[in-house]
């Protein structure tokens, strides 16, 4: 479910990373629409396996200590 809710956001980080590319790069719009659909995708993936990272490891944690 983390996966998808990160997946679903990306729409939203498509648009935020979009807002910042064109106002603080001179980059091409197609070289910079394929940065941000990687960054949008990518970004929100790594954050996403990060939290379900830290999430299975304190599960361990916790059954190892009871």
């Amino acid at each position: 479910m983390i996966r998808s809710y990160a997946l679903t956001l990306s729409a939203l980080s498509l648009r935020a990373w979009k807002v910042l590319f064109a106002t603080f790069t001179d980059i091409g719009p197609m070289d910079r629409y394929r940065i941000i659909a990687w960054l949008g995708w990518g970004l929100n993936l790594i954050i996403a396996e990060i939290i379900i990272y830290n999430q299975i490891k304190r599960r361990k944690l916790k059954a190892s200590v009871a």
